[in-house]
């Protein structure tokens, strides 16, 4: 079996990074194998695989020649699509160690073991590229050696992605270890705590407040009636005080009478003296 019949190329394009990636499947007629490369094809090493990079850092895959048959996916659940055909679960790819091209004046030696096929891809689209027939002019041998090449570089994308990995994991065990990161934590910590306390210190007052508001709201129609009696009252204290001027008006009036009856008493008095003392002088 060729190396063109066992190896696929395939183009996915990330959903949250919009970056672009390569899943490569390699099917000996037993095992069927799906790598996808999680570092973007983007930089150095898409200078390794020969692809030119525009200056919008953008890369089309489309619109980039292959020597090889690019085919359609199918019978991957990406992006919510149901296909048909069932999907193999991925394996670790099982074969020698391939070379890489030279880097650095150095030749590096890589176990192929590709990353397991993530799900967060968008659905994958058939790439341009000359047909097979084009590329059936080359020797085997060649055609062999550089596909083989090619398929250790999209490899080593991903070797070189496990050693940065691998490298983050240790700086960042490091970090967790040193003592300003565990300085920074306690205090964090505190912080937290605090915020946690006035953040129920402030429960707290939001439920007192909408007590108070609730009260005030069961006073405010106890107001209300108040302020119509306080008016009722009002008026009846004016209606009392128009009498009471009245019965004040009336009894000034009684003793102005009463006067000028005593007047008219000591004058009839008078007068009655002066009838009875001239009758006796009559007599």
């Amino acid at each position: 079996m060729q190396l063109a019949e066992m190896v696929h190329f395939r183009h996915y394009t990330s959903s949250s990074s919009k970056g672009k990636h390569l899943l490569i499947e390699a099917d000996d007629g037993m095992i069927l194998t799906r790598l996808l490369t999680e570092t973007p094809i983007v930089g150095r090493h898409s200078l390794r695989l020969g692809v030119q990079i525009p200056t919008h850092y953008l890369l089309q895959l489309e619109s980039y020649p292959y020597p090889f048959r690019i085919y359609k996916i199918r019978g991957l659940p990406i992006g919510g699509v149901p296909y048909k055909e069932a999907v193999p679960k991925p394996k670790e790819l099982t074969g020698p160690i391939v070379k890489t091209p030279q880097e650095y004046g150095e030749k590096v030696l890589i176990v192929v073991k590709p990353p397991i096929l993530k799900s967060k891809v968008v659905i994958p689209y058939k790439v341009k590229g000359p047909s097979h027939a084009e590329t059936q002019s080359d020797s085997s041998h060649g055609d062999h050696c550089w596909k083989k090449n090619l398929l250790g570089s999209f490899f080593g994308l991903s070797t070189s992605y496990d050693q940065v990995q691998s490298t983050l994991i240790d700086k960042t065990i490091i970090i967790k270890d040193s003592k300003t990161y565990l300085k920074a934590k306690e205090h964090l910590e505190l912080v937290l705590w605090d915020m946690n306390e006035k953040s129920e210190e402030v429960s707290a007052a939001c439920k007192s407040l909408k007590k108070a508001r609730k009260k005030v709201k069961n006073f405010k129609p106890l107001r209300d009636t108040t302020k119509q009696e306080a008016v009722e009252m009002k008026s009846k204290v004016s209606t009392i005080e128009d009498e009471f001027y009245k019965c004040y008006d009336i009894s000034l009036a009684t003793v102005n009478a009463s006067n000028v009856v005593e007047k008219w008493k000591q004058v009839l008095e008078t007068a009655l003296k002066d009838l009875v003392n001239y009758k006796l002088y009559l007599d």
